[in-house]
């Protein structure tokens, strides 16, 4: 190996001959490219001028007098040199250093009589110091055979003590992305004119950074960030090709190719997995992907029964509890959830918006052929061996989709695929770690692409790790993940759920269902003035566990088409469990009325909450309704009198007349016997010829009603209002007495009148003499009719079984994504499709 010394002319000694530039030369060690402040002196070494001076040179090709030798008299062949005792040293004319080349002249200090200039074929008998001694050799003549590259502490680099002239670049050269290396280029250069064998190893400045093509081939698309000396941050993950400088006198140039490795996720959940540095999907312990745990219940199940359980349809739903089909009997989430044969399976399609992607970039086929022998790579917490309870639990799937896209979420036959033919990959908790290139049943690499549901919650650094032999670390890479209860995610807001209380005047935050030692969620102020707010009102018949489930299911839902601001679902106390046809309807009439009733009375909660939402995100509020949520909502809106609250409304199948809005909506007659003649007060609130309730109402900007004219739950809603004045509940009505309560006509009766019970008279004793708004197109008023949404129509098709009147909410993403792709136009947070 050729040591590269500078060399230097008479001018560069002091008056005790030493070297006057402050260099210090060590033994075994080159001087580094990448530190010119210990090569140049401080003027040149400071910030870059705009017109710098030229560096001097402290040397030329063909003026080296003299190399100083840091072992005092010069190393020569064995031999064949100089020999040398305190008194006296021999210079034969045929002494060579130790690279082959001739010695032309030696300097040394004599006592007493300064230096001296010793020629070949000399001797020298007297006191003399063995230290400084320059030798001024022949000119090495260098051929440059190849190059060779290497990672400063990581691989052997030449004048390290374990580098070897027959060492060549490291295979494969691995980086993680968003990291700063160094990378050391050399020319290996041969001395023509010495020694065969013998190399010099000149340092090398960089030039260009390109990504390589699949053929390993430089493109011409830059990438990284570069620096003459081999400071290298990368970009882009997968092979990137560096270029060195090109040599002076032959524009010869080396390259070397850096395999780059990235964890890659799609943190802003808009289906596109940007894999660039200045990207939205890079993560940092500030900026954790988070994401929700596969903690629910989402099964195939039985619904719409006939009595005796006959004649059921079924459905995709996220169930209240459920099993595994080899544990009926014991509650499985869907995160544990495992087949026939206790194999982790995924248990239906609806279960995949449970699930995110993960990319392994970087890591090719040809990576992998050329890794060396017992290399792992692994996926960890970085906690292998010491796990730390704060890390995360995660399952992982792999990818049914060859180039790793979202179709799992969005395509029926792409979906059925994935939870069908997709092997289970394992479970990666604290302390753990997956193989990915491990050896099974032939298979040798479970591929880079992967889908993962959350297992339990925490906090950690997702590492990708690529060693040999278990403890040499070749890279690393990671990504930041934070795994949390759904319900840690966005707001719940409530003014009560027991339908025997009176819903509260002011919303508070719901506690229900939390984990242990988590309070209830709140979200910090928002960091923008632009930030939309989306809230949920449900309607009717819902258990409480019902009511977070259908908010929990829009909430994923309207991530995955790339919402990307805040949440929340405001409850009122509805009863649930009412699951009969028409017919049950006419004998629990007095149970969707009471329900109307409290829905009436929810309003002004609601109204309070807009108007706080709407402070904390002025002019982004946007609020939906599903149902008999619409009554709540519509009174919520119609109070609010200070100007709008809301920048969108949108009823989905709302159970209120469409006469409150429009007059001129399409009639419906009342059959005979359910016909007293009570004045259509809806369409015109409350004596004759007076506008609709809900005329030219405010609340909001914009008004845009989602019906579906075949809906079963709103037919339903018509015999209910049929049979209103509720008898049940002893409320009558007769054209000279007008609407009233009795315990026994026509003593102990109590009147009801307008404005002052509105909301009883509305939920008891007006029948609607049109259809209800979720069953009526073209609904006008307030309502933007270009804007309309028919349900019942393609694609949306959510047709006329009883199911499909909470179709949204139900089935599985594949089926559904359209609709809340529109509610997002609707919103306007995405562009008209």
């Amino acid at each position: 190996m050729f040591l590269q010394y500078f060399v230097f002319n008479s001018n560069n000694f002091n008056e005790s001959s030493s070297i006057a530039n402050s260099v210090t030369f060590q033994s075994g060690t080159f001087l580094e490219m990448n530190a010119p402040p210990g090569v140049f002196s401080a003027s040149y070494a400071s910030a870059h001028p705009t017109s710098p001076p030229a560096i001097p040179p402290w040397t030329t090709a063909s003026n080296s007098l003299w190399i100083a030798s840091p072992t005092g008299f010069p190393v020569t062949s064995s031999g064949n040199g100089v020999t040398a005792t305190e008194t006296s040293f021999s210079f034969p004319s045929t002494s060579k250093n130790l690279y082959g080349l001739s010695l032309l002249s030696l300097v040394y200090e004599a006592n007493n009589t300064g230096c001296e200039v010793a020629c070949p074929g000399t001797s020298y008998s007297g006191g003399f110091d063995t230290w400084p001694v320059y030798q001024n050799v022949a000119q090495p003549v260098l051929q440059t055979v190849g190059y060779y590259f290497g990672i400063p502490g990581v691989s052997p680099v030449p004048g390290g003590t374990n580098f070897s002239t027959t060492n060549t670049t490291p295979s494969p050269l691995i980086v993680p992305f968003g990291q700063p290396t160094t990378i050391a280029a050399f020319a290996k250069q041969a001395v023509t004119n010495g020694f065969t064998n013998v190399f010099a190893y000149p340092q090398q400045y960089f030039a260009t950074a390109v990504l390589a093509d699949t053929n390993g081939n430089p493109t011409t698309n830059v990438t990284g960030i570069l620096s003459p000396y081999g400071d290298f941050f990368p970009t882009q993950p997968g092979p990137v090709i560096l270029t060195t400088m090109p040599d002076a006198a032959t524009g010869a140039t080396g390259q070397v190719t850096l395999n780059v490795i990235k964890l890659q996720l799609d943190v802003n959940h808009d289906g596109v997995m940007d894999t660039s540095f200045a990207g939205p999907d890079n993560t940092s312990a500030a900026r954790p992907f988070q994401f929700w745990l596969n903690n629910d219940y989402d099964r195939w199940n039985e619904v719409d029964c006939l009595p005796l359980g006959v004649d059921c349809d079924m459905e995709q739903d996220d169930l209240q509890f459920a099993g595994s089909l080899s544990m009926v009997a014991r509650l499985t989430g869907d995160c544990n959830y495992v087949n026939e044969e206790n194999v982790r399976t995924i248990p239906c399609t609806r279960d995949l918006e449970d699930y995110a992607r993960l990319w392994i970039c970087g890591i090719t086929t040809n990576l992998l052929a050329v890794l060396p022998t017992n290399s792992a790579v692994t996926l960890s917490w970085g906690d292998v061996g010491s796990p730390k309870p704060v890390n995360p639990t995660i399952d992982l799937f792999a990818a049914a989709e060859t180039d790793g896209g979202s179709a799992y979420l969005t395509d029926g036959p792409t979906a059925t695929n994935q939870i069908g033919y997709s092997p289970y990959v394992g479970r990666l908790g604290p302390g753990q770690s997956i193989v990915l290139n491990a050896c099974e049943a032939g298979n040798c690499w479970r591929g880079g692409y992967f889908i993962w549901c959350g297992v339990s919650n925490g906090m950690g650094n997702l590492t990708l790790t690529v060693s040999q032999g278990g403890t040499n670390i070749l890279a690393q890479t990671t990504a930041f993940i934070q795994l949390l209860d759904i319900k840690q995610m966005y707001e719940r807001w409530t003014v009560g759920d027991d339908p025997a209380v009176a819903p509260a005047s002011t919303a508070y935050l719901a506690a229900n269902d939390l984990p242990p030692g988590v309070q209830r969620f709140l979200y910090g102020p928002p960091v923008g003035t632009n930030t939309p707010y989306i809230l949920h009102v449900h309607g009717s018949n819902m258990q409480l566990w019902e009511k977070d489930r259908f908010a929990e299911t829009m909430y994923k839902r309207l991530y995955w088409q790339g919402y990307q601001g805040r949440f929340g679902s405001f409850r009122w106390p509805t009863a649930g469990g009412f699951t009969g046809s028409a017919t049950d309807a006419t004998l629990n009439s007095a149970f969707f009325d009471k329900i109307q009733y409290t829905a009436w009375q929810s309003a002004p909660g609601l109204k309070t909450l807009l108007a706080q939402l709407n402070n904390e995100y002025p002019g982004q509020v946007r609020l939906s309704s599903h149902s008999m949520g619409n009554v709540v909502a519509g009174e919520a809106l119609r109070q609010s009198t200070n100007g709008n609250v809301v920048s969108v409304y949108a009823s989905f199948q709302g159970a209120v007349p469409s006469h409150s809005y429009d007059a001129g909506a399409t009639n419906r007659a009342l059959p005979t016997w359910a016909d007293a003649g009570e004045p259509d007060t809806h369409a015109h609130y409350w004596t004759s010829n007076s506008p609709p309730y809900f005329y030219n109402v405010g609340g909001a900007s914009s008004y845009v009603n989602y019906f579906n004219a075949q809906d079963y739950v709103l037919n339903i809603w018509n015999t209910d209002e049929n049979l209103k004045p509720d008898s049940s509940l002893t409320y009558a009505f007769t054209t000279s007495d007008g609407y009233y309560k009795s315990g026994g006509y026509p003593t102990n009766y109590i009147d009801l009148s307008f404005p002052t019970n509105t909301y009883e008279l509305f939920a008891f004793c007006v029948p609607a003499r049109c259809y209800a708004l979720g069953a009526q197109s073209n609904v006008a008023g307030v309502f933007f009719t270009p804007g309309q949404v028919d349900l019942f129509a393609s694609p949306y098709s959510f047709g006329s079984a009883h199911k499909g009147h909470s179709a949204e909410f139900r089935s599985d993403n594949m089926n559904r994504a359209v609709f809340w792709s529109q509610l997002m136009t609707t919103f306007k947070l995405k562009p008209t499709q």
